[in-house]
């Protein structure tokens, strides 16, 4: 078969690659038929973001067809149509089973699709196929009505920008919700997206989106100065908003960080890595 390898920054290669097979009972082998283009991948091709020399194979967000299953596996069959999480898990350990699937302990820390070796030898979506190791905790059927172009950020950034707006409102509904910057290009539109969709009455924003994206309808943008410039700033105007509005931080300043608290109270909820979710 046939894998898309990054080589360097903005040189990219097909390269022949052993086809996967089942090896297990609780295994699956899928076709990618969508795949889309993390925020992290765009820096890396860019040169941005060095932390993955090359060469690997790219690709860890996307919709599969399944092709073979083991024998243990129940909640899938050949011709199913599945979104792939990036993160490699199995379900069962203590971790999985408190929701922790990005510290499974049955497979090294950190295990995922592309980013080889760091994320391990699992290889990458852009490729003809690909091997699921654990096919029943890992592998979500899609509604045949759902096109996989639209869903195949769910793998990764659909999720992430959930996170950072599904709990929170959740615990205070029909909040209003400032959505803060956010280090990439997706997951802060996509936290728009889904707060509007969840009920909040207004999503502002206090940084554009890269790349000359516009910001989904129902989005005020704000300008002005930094959070704590009280002309124009994005504090000041999301004051107007009430107590009970909830500002969220879309992205990942530091590995690991994750903080709480309130600014001129506003509920201020930032999400990041090191939870392992």
């Amino acid at each position: 078969m046939r894998h898309l390898v990054f080589l360097a920054p903005g040189r990219v290669e097909w390269q022949d690659a052993p086809e996967p097979a089942v090896g297990g009972a609780l295994e699956a082998v899928v076709e990618p038929v969508a795949v889309a283009t993390c925020d992290l991948d765009v820096a890396i091709l860019r040169g941005t973001f060095r932390a993955f020399p090359g060469q690997f194979p790219l690709g860890h967000e996307g919709v599969a067809r399944v092709t073979d299953v083991g024998d243990a596996v129940a909640s899938v069959s050949p011709g199913d149509l599945v979104v792939v999480p990036f993160q490699i898990s199995c379900g069962t350990c203590r971790a999985c089973q408190a929701g922790r699937t990005g510290n499974c302990q049955s497979v090294a820390l950190g295990s995922m699709y592309g980013y080889e070796p760091f994320g391990g030898p699992w290889g990458g979506f852009l490729a003809d196929k690909v091997r699921v190791p654990y096919a029943d905790a890992m592998l979500v059927r899609l509604a045949p009505a759902i096109d996989p172009a639209a869903v195949a950020s769910l793998s990764d950034n659909v999720a992430d920008a959930w996170r950072t707006v599904g709990p929170p409102l959740a615990e205070a509904p029909g909040s209003e919700v400032l959505i803060v910057g956010g280090a990439g290009g997706s997951v802060p539109l996509y936290a728009i997206q889904q707060a509007l969709a969840l009920g909040a009455p207004a999503v502002p924003r206090a940084a554009r989106a890269r790349g000359g994206r516009a910001p989904p309808s129902g989005t005020r943008h704000l300008t002005g100065g930094g959070l704590g410039d009280r002309g124009g700033s994005p504090v000041r105007s999301a004051e107007e908003t009430g107590p009970d509005a909830l500002a969220v931080k879309a992205g990942q300043p530091k590995p690991g960080h994750a903080s709480g608290g309130h600014l001129r109270g506003i509920l201020l909820v930032t999400t990041a890595g090191g939870d392992g979710s």
